[in-house]
Order: structure tokens, then sequence, then C-alpha cells
């Protein structure tokens, strides 16, 4: 069987996470694809970006025809206007070389582990990876043009593709509430993680020197979003040390902006003490103090994904999290530690029962440890092989 990787949105200055998952997967295809081979069709600008593969032989690189500027101008005009019927109108016609292109190869599965069909117009058995529909629960994060591509291209994503892959029940769900796909053609398939990656030292033993961080901590490594619950954490931690004198120091990262003001304000007004914010840090010591903290916490009230729990588990750091329908999804295999989402009083409950718990830290951690090499790319790698070869005998 012929597959092909749509590799059309892999860009370096996109987002990170989706370069990571469609590169990770790659190289597990690659691995066990068995008689199967893979043409990758990329900008010829990010040719770099695929280097490795060339000398593959069950690996063809596809360079695609470069979009004009008028294709670009019709696109943004048909997002502009909110008109699906028009966006794929414009884009048959002004991608009709690339499109032209893809097809004359003839791969039995077109394959997009991009979130978005695009092109459209392709002959072949479309499949796409939604990783997310965050601009159905929290549109206030995009600029309004934004939101209108996103909307555009999700719904004609939907109404193009012959089977859409998923991570989780979660983001099925919220597809399949949102669309008119059958349901039994969204397929739930777990991304892998790089579990030997984050379970390794990172060679830096004093991180906690570097930072000026105490012994034990909380540890939260997010963007500072209102949804992300950081206010949350902090009442908690107020409370606790306030109320029952317990102290637990609260370590975070994240890009501070100007939206971002209302955390640092909550921690001036109550003169907080034992806060620590890091800003944005390289990946090492990120991992290196997930490593080192007594717990990583999560208090988001919305994720479409639970990669940062396999991260955490992959550490080795015991696990508190809100009660969201994502992470009562992976709570089923792991054990966590649930509070209920934006109640700082549950939090501070849970905290007084488990923070000076080591027994609980060390059961939890070692069950978490075995159950997250479940979720290495190579499983995730043979589950997708599966499907392709699942979609192509229907053919």
């Amino acid at each position: 069987m012929k597959i092909g990787i749509n590799c059309f949105n892999i860009h370096p200055k996109y987002r990170t996470a989706l370069n990571a998952f469609t590169f990770e997967l790659l190289d597990g295809l690659l691995k066990t694809g068995r008689n199967h081979s893979f043409v990758l069709f990329i900008r010829g600008t990010d040719r770099r970006l695929f280097e490795k593969y060339v000398s593959m032989t069950s690996c063809t690189i596809v360079e695609l025809p470069k979009e004009s500027k008028s294709a670009l101008f019709f696109r943004g005009l048909a997002v502009s206007l909110r008109s699906e019927s028009l966006h794929r109108v414009a884009c048959d016609f002004f991608y009709r070389k690339i499109c032209k292109e893809i097809n004359s190869r003839d791969v039995d599965i077109f394959y997009t582990p991009t979130n978005f069909l695009f092109p459209y117009k392709i002959d072949a058995a479309k499949l796409v990876t939604i990783h997310e529909v965050q601009h159905l629960h929290h549109s206030d994060l995009f600029k309004k043009y934004d939101l209108l591509n996103r909307s555009l291209h999700f719904r004609n994503t939907a109404k193009l593709v012959d089977y859409i892959a998923v991570a989780n029940e979660t983001i099925k769900n919220d597809v399949a509430a949102s669309t008119r796909i059958s349901p039994e053609k969204i397929v739930s398939l777990p991304a892998g993680i790089n579990v030997d990656f984050y379970s390794q030292s990172q060679g830096n033993e004093d991180v906690l020197k570097k930072y000026n961080l105490p012994q034990y901590f909380l540890f939260y490594p997010a963007q500072l979003w209102r949804h992300k619950g950081h206010l949350t954490i902090l009442r908690s931690i107020l409370l606790l040390n306030d109320m029952y004198k317990v102290n637990a120091p609260f370590v975070f990262t994240g890009t501070k902006t100007a939206s971002t003001q209302y955390v640092f304000d909550f921690i001036d007004q109550n003169k907080m003490k034992d806060v620590y914010y890091l800003g944005a840090i390289p990946q090492e010591d990120m991992i290196a103090l997930m490593q080192r903290a007594r717990y990583f916490i999560t208090a988001s009230q919305y994720e479409s994904g639970y990669g940062q729990i396999l991260e955490a588990a992959s550490s080795g750091a015991p696990i508190i999290a809100a009660r969201i329908p994502i992470v009562e999804e992976i709570a089923k295999e792991m054990k966590l530690n649930l509070f209920e989402k934006g109640d700082h009083e549950s939090l501070t409950s849970l905290l007084l029962n488990i923070w000076s718990d080591s027994t609980i830290r060390q059961i939890q951690s070692h069950h978490n440890e075995q159950v997250v090499r479940d979720y290495s790319w190579k499983n995730a790698a043979e589950k997708y092989i599966a499907l392709f070869e699942r979609i192509g005998s229907r053919r």
C-alpha cells in the first residue's frame, strides 16, 4: 500500500506541538510500516526538515509547487466572507497544480497529521488527525480572523474527509457533536510520547540552585491563559497557609504578557511568598524541575489532550489535576489526585490530605510509570498502520 503523508502545513514557524507529533509519528511509521511505502508531500522551502528521510528506501519526498499570492488572497477573502463553499471553490482552483501533483502519485491514502485537511481536492481516501477543537470551547483565545479561519477549515475538513483520527474519547465526542460525520468514521488513536526523554536525567543537577527554588514544590508549566486556572492554585495555597499553616511552594512557568497581569496582581495584593515565576525556560530545565517536583499540578478547566499528564508520569512526578473530562478519561488508567475544577477549597482539602504523604507519592509514581509505557510512539505508529490498512482494504 502506498501512503501519502501530507506535510503541506509543516513549517518551522508553525505550532511546535504539531510539528513534533508529525515527526515522531513519521519516525514510528517508517520503522513499523512493514511492506508499505510512504510519500511525503512537502513545501519545497521546507526540504531541510525532511533530509533524514531522503535516503530511506520506503520513503519518497515530493516537493509541491509553491502557492501563488492569488491563492493566498482568495483564501483570505473566503475566510473574511465566512463562506465554506467559496473557500472550497477558490482552493480547488488556485491549488489545482498542487492537487494534480499529489493525485499523480496515486497514493491509496492521503493522511494529514496537522489538524485540518488541506488542500481539499484529493482522489485518495482522506484521513486527518484532529488534535484539538479549542475554538469551540475558548473562542476568546483567538484573534477574529484566526478564529474564522479555524472554524471554516474545521467544517470543510469534516465535510470532505473519509475518516478522522483523534487522540482520545473526549475529542471524539466533541467532533461528533459539532459535525455531521458518522461516529464510526471517527477513530480514537492515542498519540505517543517519548518516555525515555522525560524519564532520563537532563544533566542539570543544580536546577534548584539555578532558579533559587526550595526542595519541595508544586510545579505547573503552562501558559497563563485564564482557563489554565492559576488563580485556583494561588487561592488554595493562600488558604492552606493562612488557615492551616501549611506551606506548599508553587513554581510556575509561561510567557508573561499584558493579558496575564491578573496572576501577578493577585500575588502582589496578597503578599504571597514561596511563589516562584520562572517565565519561559529551556525544555531540559522544565523536565528537570518536573522530575524534582513534589507534585506536578494542572488546574486547567479545558484541555483537548493529556500530553502533559503523560509527560509528568514519564518524569516520575505524582500528579494533581482538576476534574475535567479529558483528565477523568486518563484517570481510568493512571493514579491521579483530582479536585473539582475552579474550586480552590476542593484543592485545599486535597493538598491537606496528600502533601506530606510520601507513600501515596511513591505508589502513584510507580504505577503511572508502568502505564505510560503503553503510550510509546512505537505503539502509536502500529495503531496508525492498522488504521491505514483497514481504510485501504475498503477501497
